[in-house]
């Protein structure tokens, strides 16, 4: 059945506080004016980030970080879908970073340095603070790169500016705007010079360029961003592009997200809610999973009036159990006296009594998220769907979703041909589906010939004659033989 998508959740508070943290975020997230006591580094890793404050609009693709100073009213608009990382700089440590706001190449090191930062947690303490350190240090050294846009002062530069933003395909000279507004030619030549420190024409460039980084990362090709943005043709846009943000648009406009963050992570509650559909069904039953520090004796499954079980190796001393259990149960209803007594009472055997090193309960579910991808975000593995574990596909499935989107992204890198990657999601979804089939009837089988008090006494013995083919019919283990070695 379709599932309800809940509201937009991340790790990232949406005030950005001065904390440090990631997200990725959906197109068109705005984040509304706001000030922090200590400073701030705002990263997109994959995406555009703008900044907006009473001095002017500063714009940072994926190449770039944008750094607010403490006590700067501000607030952030991402473009896109925006792998965004958030550094808080303590106000103490803010004193060799400009007093203004800028924006900032981002060298290898600073790169590694901020993703460390934001993905994983302080192995030990102090960690984070010399990270930080590193941070601060690469940004002294790095160039200003700044695609900033100022605030006019003057009412009738102010004016001219609107009418710019309003459409920057605008073709008007500077004269004819000047006398929209009431001044001269020569008056607002001098008004951008003084108050920008840059010519009209260089402003307006600019301003393209700025509108230009917000439409690439919506995902309008390079052809009609260059149109819409004033340009004659293609190659002048691309020749002021490379020469202003350091790359081609196509290159710039290259960057993806592959959320592979599993089914709690961030790449799924990202996408809008009317985007995608969740497919999902319930077993009825969980699984009570159990590490052992013994040796798996018996090693194997059963099938018993009582419920399934199992026990595989994990080493020589060490074993992987489990045991279905009611969807109810919880780990307190399982001391470790109970689970021998149930893993001997459904094997018809002894087993030994060693130490419980941990359990928990796994209900089984499927789930399957459609389509997979929206914008430059790619859905992989677990964020993307689920198999019961009964069936053993988790990784298959994970690892062919990387190989389809691998082939697309090779395919694009080499020619520029996005078609594999527009079809990422119905490439996938086929194999993925099929796979769904094979775990929900594997794990039906498995328990339903078992314990009849989910199902009922004729699913158990329908059960039970296909277990039976399994042995029977070199046409049903053929098929099941394919199926387990992820061939079919």
């Amino acid at each position: 059945m379709p599932e309800t998508r809940h509201a937009f959740q991340s790790s990232i508070d949406h005030d950005l506080g001065a904390s440090t943290g990631a997200g990725v975020l959906p197109r068109g997230f705005q984040i509304d004016t706001h000030v922090h006591a200590d400073g701030l580094l705002v990263y997109a890793a994959s995406g555009v980030v703008a900044t907006v404050t009473e001095r002017g609009t500063w714009v940072a693709p994926a190449s770039r970080i944008i750094w607010t100073p403490p006590g700067f009213e501000h607030a952030h608009r991402f473009y896109g879908v925006t792998d965004v990382r958030v550094v808080g700089v303590p106000l103490l440590e803010c004193g060799a970073l400009p007093p203004e706001p800028g924006v900032f190449m981002v060298s290898p090191l600073l790169r590694e340095a901020l993703l460390a930062l934001t993905d994983l947690p302080e192995a030990r303490a102090g960690a984070h603070e010399r990270l930080r350190a590193v941070v601060v240090d690469e940004l002294v050294e790095a160039p200003d790169r700044s695609i900033r846009l100022p605030v006019p002062q003057d009412d009738r530069l102010r004016e001219v500016t609107v009418i710019l933003h309003a459409d920057p395909a605008e073709s008007a000279t500077l004269a004819e705007l000047g006398r929209r507004v009431g001044a001269s030619e020569r008056t607002l030549s001098r008004l951008f010079d003084r108050e920008f420190g840059m010519s009209f024409h260089q402003w307006r460039t600019v301003l393209r360029i700025h509108h230009a980084l917000l439409y690439l990362g919506d995902g309008m090709s390079v052809t009609d961003t260059a149109t819409t943005c004033g340009w004659a043709n293609p190659t002048s846009f691309i020749e002021a592009f490379s020469a202003i943000v350091g790359q081609t648009p196509g290159r710039y406009q290259a960057a993806f997200v592959a959320g592979a963050d599993g089914d709690h992570g961030i790449s799924r509650p990202s996408i809008p809610t009317d985007a995608i559909t969740r497919y999902t069904h319930e077993f009825g039953y969980s699984w009570l999973s159990i590490q052992a520090g013994v040796a798996a004796k018996p090693s194997g499954m059963a099938i018993h009036d009582r419920g399934f079980a199992a026990m595989i190796p994990r080493g020589s001393a060490a074993s992987r159990l489990y045991l279905q259990i009611a969807v109810e149960d919880t780990v307190a209803d399982w001391p470790d006296g109970r689970i021998w007594a149930e893993m001997a009472a459904r094997f018809g055997a002894p087993m030994p009594d060693g130490p419980i090193i941990d359990k928990r309960v796994v209900p089984l579910r499927s789930a399957v998220t459609v389509p997979m991808q929206y914008g430059h975000l790619f859905l992989l593995g677990d964020a993307a769907h689920i198999v019961p574990p009964m069936s053993a596909k988790g990784m298959h499935l994970a690892l062919h979703d990387a190989e389809v989107l691998a082939r697309a992204l090779v395919l694009f890198a080499r020619e520029g041909d996005r078609s594999l990657l527009d079809s990422y999601s119905d490439d996938a979804l086929g194999h993925i589906w099929n796979y769904q089939a094979f775990a929900a009837w594997i794990t039906r089988l498995m328990h339903d010939a078992g314990d009849a008090s989910y199902e009922g006494e004729f699913a158990k013995q329908i059960a039970r004659a296909e277990l039976q083919r399994q042995f029977l019919s070199a046409a049903a283990n053929r098929l099941f033989s394919e199926l387990t070695s992820g061939l079919n």
